[in-house]
């Protein structure tokens, strides 16, 4: 391998390229004819295509792999977008749920309220036809004690 006679600013293609030329062409001889001359020039053009093609190729990875990166984090952006809207429903529909059975919560007190009401109502009414009752019973009594008394004083007189 020629690498450690290559100078440090001599790109590796140009080493390779140098030494073909070094290896094929005695000093004397070098590019001695023109079809020796055409030979390197193929050669070096092969050797370039061949870079090309690994560098090319090189560069399709680089770019399958950052598609590809690209494509999970969108993917994973994705997900983590759908579960956000999936979990803002979730917590709009239990707000609802929530609402309806504080709202039928209410309304069930509410009913248990008006009932007592009306049950006391109920109550006061028939407590005050009681004392009605009692009071006319109270006076009837007394209107038969007076009579009585008054039989009684009329009995005594006579």
């Amino acid at each position: 391998d020629s690498e450690g006679s290559k100078p440090p600013h001599v790109p590796r293609g140009e080493t390779i390229l140098a030494d073909k030329i070094a290896n094929q062409a005695q000093p004397t001889e070098f590019l001695a004819s023109a079809s020796q001359a055409d030979l390197v020039e193929r050669q070096a053009n092969r050797d370039l295509e061949v870079v090309r093609r690994q560098m090319a190729s090189k560069i399709r990875n680089v770019v399958d792999e950052a598609t590809k990166v690209s494509q999970a984090r969108f993917s994973r952006e994705q997900e983590l977008k759908e579960r956000e809207d999936r979990l803002t429903i979730e917590a709009q529909r239990a707000a609802i749920q929530a609402e309806s059975l504080a709202t039928d919560r209410v309304a069930h007190v509410q009913r248990e309220v008006d009932d007592s009401i009306a049950a006391w109502r109920q109550m006061v009414a028939e407590v005050e036809g009681l004392a009605e009752n009692i009071c006319a019973a109270r006076d009837q009594a007394n209107v038969r004690i007076e009579a009585a008394r008054t039989d009684c004083r009329e009995a005594e007189r006579a």
